[in-house]
């Protein structure tokens, strides 16, 4: 895909902690795996399994994942790939059915419609997290406001993971609910007398949008 490119390296993922706050919150993670790749990095064992921690970390932050364990969420950040993006690439076009969803590592993304956009999408956000999991169009084309480092997951992967870990997808129903649930309720306040901006969920803010003003 010309727009995208590997990324050269994992120097610095762009999370809200330090990389001792993410290895200390990580080590005390209930799942053993995760805790002992944690203590791993923390001895000095390596870069690769931080590599991994620190995307377990990202993913963590996206709603459709918030309920995922840590060992689904590691096979996830193995599958995905750390891709760059040039300032107006455009990711995903409103008319197809999106083919990977992005996780912000560092940059800028925006959803667009015919004479509006979302607001910004920043580190640690998403976009095409729903849109991957059904075959519809994802309604508004998403583009690179400035040049940006993304964590992409294609829709092929996750479908796989899907197959061979059945129990993965209890989790993603539990945060898709959760998304559904927000978009519900903005749709409702929407329509009232008191429009305002209702907020999106905190882990995955990625289509928020302001009820327009009276």
């Amino acid at each position: 895909e010309p727009i995208l490119r590997a990324a050269p390296d994992y120097g610095s993922l762009g999370v809200s902690q330090g990389r001792a706050d993410v290895i200390a919150t990580l080590r005390r993670d209930e799942d053993q795996w995760v805790a002992q790749c944690a203590a791993y990095a923390d001895t000095g064992g390596g870069a690769e399994p931080m590599e991994v921690i620190e995307r377990v970390f990202l993913l963590q932050r996206v709603e459709i994942f918030s309920d995922t364990p840590s060992h689904h969420l590691a096979r996830i950040a193995l599958l995905a790939k750390e891709v760059e993006a040039d300032a107006g690439a455009l990711l995903l076009r409103g008319t197809e059915r999106a083919d990977a969803m992005y996780v912000v590592i560092d940059g800028e993304l925006r959803g667009e419609w015919p004479g509006r956009a979302t607001r910004p999408v920043g580190s640690g956000e998403a976009v095409g997290a729903l849109a991957i999991l059904d075959d519809a169009p994802i309604g508004l084309d998403v583009r690179v406001v400035r040049k940006s480092r993304l964590l992409r997951l294609t829709r092929r992967d996750l479908r796989d993971l899907l197959h061979d870990h059945p129990d993965l997808a209890v989790s993603l129903l539990r945060g898709t609910a959760a998304r559904l649930r927000w978009l519900v309720e903005l749709a409702v306040h929407d329509g009232g007398p008191d429009r305002q901006a209702v907020p999106a969920p905190i882990t995955d803010r990625s289509l928020e949008q302001e009820a327009p003003p009276l």
